[in-house]
């Protein structure tokens, strides 16, 4: 069974099951999707499905039973051939893909007695070419990739290529894994003279008899590589919510009107400001905002996304300041191109620090504007909440504290 906090079981029907040629298993499923996969009627999202169980493989005790579903899923997310040979690669990192000699020198990933996947160098070249032997958790994913990440030259050893990187790690006696192979984890190796024959010479029996291990054609291991590598970041759910269109819980906002709070309408303003900035480039500026501990005013800190703890310069913003916006004396008339052009000005640390683009935020951020102009404020911190986890942010309104509130998802992070 896998991690019950973190997961839930998605049951498939026998015919969604036949029409797919999947394996009758709970498939891992977290629990804030299941009711969308439960509403879809037979249409999966066969990559997530195979994320979430390459999140369960390593401590699942139904592990086999889970791997089971692995290859039916691959054949459903690409074509058999699409990988017959070659290599799987990201923005930076490149592994090729083929039967690694497993009588030469190999590095290895292990686990209770089993080899996961093996790597020797790519002949007449620095690049690391693997073989998987068996369907890949998320921290063996990982490790694979990370033998293949362009490796930067340091003032030891200068530039290394990704094998001499990979054995140097590899190679270094590990005091833990006798401990992770006893607790049921996978582990990292090396065989110098083959898998199986140990430093003294002396030949290894379980492991020299799996010399004879047919490993996974590259195509399965491809699309493992490549599902991790393109959804693993946010547990797949941005996709999922192109893939599947308006998440469950997705209202539209009412209708924007002016408010007749003209505290709210200077708040408003100010969050329109930020969105005028980002239409001038400043995609990297973020906001940060909550209440005073008296619970009276809103507060708007303006960061950027590289650093978003500490401030360039101190923009900040409390509905205190009324139309002195920023502690300005001359902005009382100002809408939010004026502000946003004496931003610039005033906070020339701050706006060049935050040019660049970043789409997904600037996104989230109209969303988050439809709200701001129905009247509500987003909230993150406060001592009268409760204002949301991290996943969630909390919208509210001056004029109704507490009764109203609305949570959207939290701001994507900078990539």
């Amino acid at each position: 069974m896998f991690d019950q906090k973190r997961f839930a079981q998605l049951h498939l029907k026998a015919d969604v099951l036949e029409r797919h040629g999947l394996p009758d298993i709970g498939y891992p499923v977290p629990p804030s999707v299941l009711p969308r996969l439960i509403n879809l009627g037979g249409e999966l999202p066969f990559p997530h499905l195979l994320l979430w169980i390459q999140q369960c493989l390593a401590d699942a005790t139904n592990a086999s039973e889970l791997g089971s579903a692995v290859l039916p899923l691959c054949r459903l997310i690409g074509t058999p051939d699409a990988y017959a040979t070659g290599s799987a690669q990201g923005d930076d990192w490149i592994l090729y893909l083929g039967e690694v000699d497993l009588s030469g020198e190999v590095a290895t990933i292990q686990k209770q007695g089993r080899l996961l996947a093996a790597a020797s160098q790519v002949p007449d070249s620095g690049d690391v070419l693997i073989s998987v032997y068996e369907p890949l958790a998320a921290g063996d994913i990982h490790s694979l990739i990370h033998m293949g990440g362009h490796q930067q030259p340091n003032s030891y050893s200068g530039k290394r290529s990704n094998w001499d990187y990979t054995k140097a790690q590899y190679a270094t006696p590990k005091l833990g894994n006798a401990m992770q192979s006893e607790a049921g984890h996978s582990y990292r190796s090396y065989w110098e003279r083959g898998l199986g024959i140990g430093h003294d010479g002396e030949i290894v029996d379980d492991w020299y008899d799996q010399r004879s291990l047919w490993p996974l054609p590259p195509w399965v291991v491809a699309t493992q590589l490549g599902v991790w590598y393109e959804l693993a970041e946010d547990n797949g759910l941005e996709a999922l919510d192109a893939a599947l269109g308006m998440p469950l819980d997705f209202s539209a906002p009412p209708v924007p009107s002016k408010h007749k709070d003209s505290r709210i309408r200077q708040c408003q303003r100010v969050l329109r400001m930020v969105h005028e900035l980002h239409k001038s480039g400043y995609q990297h500026l973020r906001i940060s905002c909550g209440m005073v501990p008296s619970g009276l005013h809103w507060r708007c800190q303006l960061l950027t996304a590289n650093d978003p703890r500490i401030s360039v310069e101190n923009a900040l913003y409390s509905s205190a300041q009324g139309k002195h916006y920023f502690e300005w004396a001359d902005a009382a008339a100002d809408g939010a191109r004026e502000l946003a052009a004496k931003f610039i000005q005033r906070f020339p640390r701050l706006c060049e620090t935050a040019m660049g683009r970043d789409w997904r935020y600037v996104g989230w951020y109209s969303e988050l504007l439809g709200w701001v102009e129905a009247g509500y404020l987003p909230v993150e911190f406060g001592d009268y909440g409760p204002w949301g986890d991290d996943d969630e942010l909390v919208l509210t309104r001056l004029d109704r504290p507490g009764t109203s509130n609305v949570v959207i998802p939290a701001a994507p992070l900078l990539r």
